[in-house]
């Protein structure tokens, strides 16, 4: 998978900074990924992301690769100087 080409849109994965989210990871099980709507299949490795704190929120499914660069853009920015 190309990571140039994942859809992190802030409507699907409205998880909030530094809200904590538990995540566990096992063998695709053909569900869409929520970062690029492709499935996960069994042999990849599907992510499943839930907000501990969240009720608006509900289980998010990822690619190793769109869980790699949701983690990069949910990092707090270095301040501009």
């Amino acid at each position: 998978m190309d990571t140039t080409d994942v859809g992190l849109t802030a409507t699907r994965l409205a998880y909030r900074r530094r809200e904590s989210v538990r995540v566990n990871a096992s063998h695709g099980k053909g569900v869409r990924c929520s970062s690029c709507g492709q499935p996960i299949t069994a042999e990849q490795i599907q992510y499943e992301l839930e907000a501990n704190e969240s009720a608006e929120a509900g289980a998010r499914f990822m690619h190793f690769d769109c869980f790699n660069e949701w983690c990069k853009r949910r990092q707090p920015k270095a301040p501009s100087s």
